[in-house]
């Protein structure tokens, strides 16, 4: 019951976020298109990626190690 109420309260907050950005004349479809934003979450995208490649190869030594 927890993950709902927890749910439900984040999706209330993101739209009141969205509502309060646009008030205040932010446009997040000018922004999400923009080039450097789009370089920034490929940057992101590709390191978060190497990480998990990494963490899961580290993993999956130790537990053969351990067989």
């Amino acid at each position: 019951m927890n993950y709902k109420k927890g749910l439900i309260k984040m999706v209330v907050v993101i739209v009141i976020a969205l509502l309060i950005l646009s008030y205040y004349g932010f446009d997040i479809e000018k922004t999400i298109k923009n080039p450097l934003t789009q370089k920034n979450w490929d940057f992101l995208k590709t390191s978060v990626v190497h990480i998990w490649d990494i963490s899961v190869d580290l993993i999956h030594k130790i537990t053969i190690k351990s067989l």
